[in-house]
């Protein structure tokens, strides 16, 4: 369906503090305070910091949910913002990759394309873990972030090549 072309971005970078989530965060508060309903998603299990950012409670989230504990409307959590929630990444699991991997996060994804107009999805590194590539291909696109002078050519471009092979339509960059 092409109305849902673009509503699920994924965000993600090559190694950790390239400044994803900040820029996570800033391109779902654009899109909430241009009157879009958009719900952030911290998918990064390894190192959640959205709770931190937005001061939310990191008890419960997307592994809670994953996992059967929680349903969906007890894991969101607006913000200060109107037509913004978040879904922070919850407790970190004994096995990330597995829980991430797992049909419910397509589901999950599917779902909120009916209630949100974007959801925007906080990917860790891709350089470090393969988590963001297996979601990737869920996604309308991903958006790399780069920190100038801290990655060389050569291992940028590994990582692109990763996230095509995953099946991501690559969107852009932010440098």
């Amino acid at each position: 369906d092409k109305t849902d072309e673009g509503k699920v971005i994924l965000l993600t970078s090559s190694l950790p503090n390239e400044g994803k989530s900040l820029i996570s965060v800033n391109l779902a508060s654009i899109f909430a305070i241009s009157g879009k309903k958009t719900l952030l998603i911290g998918y990064d299990l390894r190192k959640p910091s959205l709770h931190k950012i937005f001061g939310l409670n990191a008890t419960h989230g997307l592994t809670s949910y994953m996992v059967g504990r929680y349903e969906l409307d007890d894991v969101l959590q607006a913000t200060e913002f109107n037509n913004f929630d978040v879904l922070v990444a919850g407790p970190v699991p004994p096995n990330p990759s597995e829980l991430l991997g797992s049909k419910y996060m397509a589901v999950l994804l599917k779902n909120l394309r009916e209630v949100y107009d974007f959801v925007i999805v906080d990917a860790p590194p891709v350089g470090s873990v393969t988590d963001a590539t297996v979601i990737a291909k869920e996604t309308d696109g991903d958006i790399l972030v780069i920190s100038q002078g801290e990655i060389s050519y050569k291992f940028e471009q590994k990582v692109l090549s990763d996230l095509k092979v995953s099946g991501c339509r690559i969107l852009g960059a932010v440098l």
